[in-house]
């Protein structure tokens, strides 16, 4: 039996020291028994596809070992990263058959017109791994950029959020200077009192009053009409509502016997 066996004009393989050697530049690897003996057999295939049970006879069973197809993955890829390791992984490759198990392809140089003459007379076949590779890294190279448009997104929305809160915390409120108001509108012994930075409309004014009044005597509410003498107008021109504070005492900055009424209008 020959020890050592050719693989194409690239590769030789020692069968006593599982020594996998470049005939190139005479690098070598060592490989595991089983990764050894089924590269041999591959290699004496002729290209033709082993089965995985054939390579778990080869490789283990025949020694009395049982394994499982996740070991002949990992044998399989021993190999690929020898023949990187190497550097002939383009000239040799350990290609995965759909359902049916592993062969070895080794392409030769071969003069210019025989490959043409090749190339035109045979369709090209591509391995369903090779295929799944490229479909794999342009999948992850796809959710790698969804992932940065993603974070993107989140910081802009995030430094929106920001800012929105940043603008509440910062407003504050500018207070109403109120002017007394005489009309003829005006409940008996009460104050009306209206914004002093808005021109007076007495027609809105009198159709608050009037239903205030209107409401408030048939409310059971914490303040008696007959005791809120002081009414702020806080009806607006653009407003569609109608508005008034009714108060006991004169309105302060805290702690005041109020309450508010809104009326639609129409």
């Amino acid at each position: 039996m020959d020890n050592n066996i050719i693989i194409g004009n690239l590769l030789t393989i020692d069968r006593r020291t599982r020594t996998l050697s470049s005939v190139l530049d005479g690098k070598n690897v060592m490989l595991p028994a089983s990764a050894c003996r089924c590269l041999i057999a591959l290699t004496q295939a002729k290209e033709q596809v082993l089965s995985q049970e054939q390579l778990m006879d080869i490789g283990w069973r025949h020694s009395g070992v049982e394994v499982t197809d996740n070991s002949v993955r990992v044998m399989i890829t021993k190999i690929r990263r020898a023949l990187i390791a190497l550097e002939v992984n383009d000239s040799v490759q350990l290609i995965a058959v759909t359902r049916s198990g592993y062969r070895l392809i080794v392409r030769t140089e071969q003069p210019a017109a025989e490959l043409r003459n090749v190339s035109a007379g045979k369709p090209l076949h591509v391995s369903a791994e090779v295929i799944s590779q490229h479909v794999g890294a342009f999948r992850a190279h796809s959710q790698l950029i969804r992932r940065m448009v993603a974070s993107a997104a989140g910081l802009v929305v995030g430094s929106c959020v920001v800012a929105a809160v940043s603008w509440l915390l910062t407003i504050k409120p500018e207070p109403i200077n109120y002017i007394r108001w005489h009309g003829e509108e005006a409940p008996p012994q009460t104050e009306v009192w209206v914004p002093g930075n808005i021109p007076a409309d007495k027609q809105l004014i009198a159709q608050t009053l009037q239903l205030y009044i209107q409401y408030a005597t048939k409310k059971d509410g914490d303040i008696n009409p007959k005791h809120a003498r002081y009414l702020y107008i806080t009806t607006e021109e653009s407003s569609p509502e109608l508005g008034l504070i009714a108060c006991v005492a004169p309105l302060r900055d805290s702690e005041n016997n109020c309450e508010s009424y809104s009326f639609k209008y129409r």
